[in-house]
């Protein structure tokens, strides 16, 4: 489902970065969304480590792991450290935009996986899942095609909600140049 999440992900960053443009009439650095996307499968490649040194450290850590309330606030302040002291962009934009991502990814779970993650681990050890869209098999590796294709149409939609909100201050702001003195 690795597709898919970008797709989601695109398709949401547009929508919020028109939005944060149109209200506070500043750029944001919608990237982060997109490329954040697939955070919390770090624990895929961690999974991997930790199964080869379990003897010394006696723990693995499974997929599934970092989809957690506390994962997005570890793992989303950690990758907006990094982005404010090597990229120069603000702390709270930066973790604003990586926890957006990671919240997409875990809703792109929960809406297609049954039993996917439990979200207040440890705290709580109930798991959630609420698959509205069945899996069933692979697009080229990419992702099951039925959600491909939603997510396609997705980012159709927020091209169109994207190119309404850039020409909104246009339609309106016409009149008022009108009737105002020079």
């Amino acid at each position: 489902m690795f597709g898919e999440h970008i797709l989601y992900s695109i398709a949401f960053a547009i929508i919020i970065g028109s939005i944060y443009e149109y209200v506070f009439n500043v750029t944001l650095p919608v990237w982060i969304i997109a490329a954040c996307a697939w955070l919390p499968d770090v624990d895929y490649i961690l999974q991997t480590i930790t199964s080869n040194f379990y003897y010394v450290t006696h723990f693995i850590l499974y997929h599934g792991d970092f989809h957690t309330i506390f994962g997005l606030i570890g793992l989303s302040c950690i990758i907006s450290y990094m982005l404010n002291k090597y990229k120069n962009i603000k702390f709270m934009t930066s973790f604003f935009c990586v926890s957006i991502g990671f919240i997409i990814h875990m809703f792109c779970d929960y809406f297609v996986y049954d039993m996917v993650f439990h979200p207040l681990y440890p705290l709580d050890c109930v798991i959630w899942g609420c698959p509205l869209i069945d899996e069933f098999g692979s697009f080229y590796g990419i992702g099951e095609f039925s959600i491909i294709t939603i997510g396609l149409i997705f980012i159709v939609f927020a091209l169109t909600i994207k190119i309404v909100l850039d020409n909104i201050p246009k339609l309106f702001l016409n009149k008022f140049y009108e009737i105002a003195p020079s």
